[in-house]
């Protein structure tokens, strides 16, 4: 007697309803059928082997029960997978951000609480590494001008006074706010003079 799976010469095996097969054969599907199956599988691929004996099984009257094999592929598992890469970026963007920021000097942007006169005087040092500068007119009666110190027209330094050439005027309580263009810095040094002798000056910056 023949095998029914193959040529091999068949030997009877109890509980496949009488269908001969080889000892091979049996302990193959034996083996295949038994692996266990995911909890929820969403999509089943079964070998082309397993498919076609169990098809043949089931031609010569065998009841036979399709088993998942160890390609069943998952989908909520690879949802879950997906979710916990995202995760981990996330995590890793945000400790990448907390250490930017804690790179950078908890009291920005820097504060400088100036009193001005009526005689232009510098205000401000230079800093190579300032990214913003911002003055606010503190009084509620003086007007404040600023300038920085040297005038590039002729490269000497540059007096400030109110409502004069090279300087910016604030009323009271204005601003003015200057940001480096194109990722560069503002190092200057700034001057500034008042209307009125004490009148309060607020410079904010940052680097």
């Amino acid at each position: 007697m023949i095998c029914s799976l193959c040529t091999t010469p068949a030997h009877p095996q109890p509980g496949w309803c009488g269908v001969p097969l080889c000892r091979q054969c049996r302990v193959d599907l034996e083996a295949q059928a038994q692996q266990p199956a995911p909890e929820e599988p969403r999509r089943v691929s079964l070998s082309p082997s397993y498919v076609e004996r169990c098809h043949r099984l089931a031609l010569a009257g065998v009841d036979v029960t399709l088993k998942p094999t160890a390609e069943v592929i998952d989908l909520t598992a690879v949802r879950a997978a997906r979710l916990a890469g995202a995760a981990a970026l996330l995590l890793l963007a945000l400790v990448m951000f907390a250490a930017s920021a804690a790179a950078q000097s908890p009291q920005q942007p820097y504060i400088y609480d100036v009193t001005v006169g009526t005689s232009s005087a510098q205000v401000i040092i230079a800093n190579t590494t300032r990214k913003r500068i911002a003055f606010v007119n503190s009084s509620d009666t003086a007007k404040i001008a600023v300038c920085p110190t040297l005038s590039r027209r002729t490269g000497a330094a540059l007096t400030c006074t109110v409502n004069g050439p090279g300087a910016i005027t604030l009323l009271p309580y204005a601003a003015f706010v200057a940001d480096n263009v194109q990722q560069g810095t503002l190092p200057a040094a700034w001057n500034a003079i008042a209307t009125a002798s004490g009148s309060a000056l607020t410079i904010m910056e940052w680097e």
